[in-house]
């Protein structure tokens, strides 16, 4: 069970009085209450005319669950006719509170589904390790050719993951092989930019590698465990001059904006150094 806290600093544009600040602060406590099922007390500045501070406790089974809760709590203090959202922290208790960076990996490692995006080379794959350091059991899906001989155990292989991972590889029908992993283990799927590249040259259409992506985020939102999809950043560089190639970079794009979309944590690598993109 995970108990979360989030503070709000509130302020209240044009409260000539304490009263009418109170009304205001009442009636968006009562709709925080009513919409969310969550615990809202002021908690400071109970005395000034336009400011306050907002706690708002939630409880969940996962972290996943009530980050989502907590942020649409902090969306709709920020849409507030009434109010406005001048700063906010989330706290976390009932989860692995070591140092900084463990609470960190705690936060991501509880939400169970997450895009490492970036270039090639950029470190993707080291990042997901990292986020990954602390979970026993981890499969890994490869979706390219290369990796093949990666899982004949070449050192170049090796380079890619951690010896402990245990691997697996499918080029068509990533969903099925998404299911075939045990749901409670950890799972990184990469690369989908060579998953789509697949599609492309075995001729399938754009509308059915769509088709095939929502297949797969399907899969991972049966899946117990957390589950890391690798993907590569395109369009950041000139037009292809060859028309194959504009297909690709349109449809890995589209691809990349549905499973960013579907997921709970959204990264990007450059140069070693991840860039969190969502939450």
């Amino acid at each position: 069970m995970v108990n979360a806290v989030l503070t709000a600093e509130i302020f209240i544009p044009g409260a000539a009085s304490l009263k009418e600040k109170r009304g205001r602060l009442k009636s968006l406590i009562e709709r925080l209450r009513s919409r969310f099922n969550v615990a809202v007390v002021e908690v400071g500045g109970q005395n000034t005319w336009q400011r306050a501070t907002l706690a708002v406790a939630a409880v969940a089974g996962e972290v996943a669950h009530i980050h989502r809760v907590l942020q649409e709590v902090v969306d709709f203090i920020d849409g507030y006719r009434d109010t406005m959202l001048a700063d906010y922290r989330f706290d976390l208790y009932g989860v692995y509170l070591g140092n900084e960076e463990d609470v960190n990996d705690a936060k991501v490692a509880g939400c169970g589904f997450t895009l490492i995006t970036g270039g090639v080379c950029s470190g993707r794959v080291l990042f997901a390790a990292s986020l990954l350091k602390q979970t026993s059991r981890i499969f890994y899906l490869s979706t390219s050719h290369i990796d093949d001989e990666a899982l004949e155990g070449t050192s170049e292989g090796r380079m890619r993951f951690p010896e402990h991972w245990e691997t697996a590889g499918e080029h068509v029908d990533l969903a099925r092989a998404v299911r075939g992993v045990p749901p409670e283990a950890a799972l990184v799927v990469g690369c989908l930019g060579d998953w789509v590249a697949d599609l492309l040259n075995n001729g399938k259409t754009e509308a059915g590698i769509y088709g095939r992506v929502n297949d797969v985020i399907n899969a991972v939102r049966e899946r117990e465990g957390m589950t890391v999809a690798i993907s590569g950043e395109v369009g950041m560089g000139t037009i292809p001059a060859d028309p194959r190639e504009r297909i690709y970079r349109r449809v890995l794009g589209k691809v990349n904006q549905q499973i960013a979309g579907a997921a709970d944590n959204v990264y990007l690598v450059v140069c070693g150094i991840p860039h969190r993109v969502k939450p």
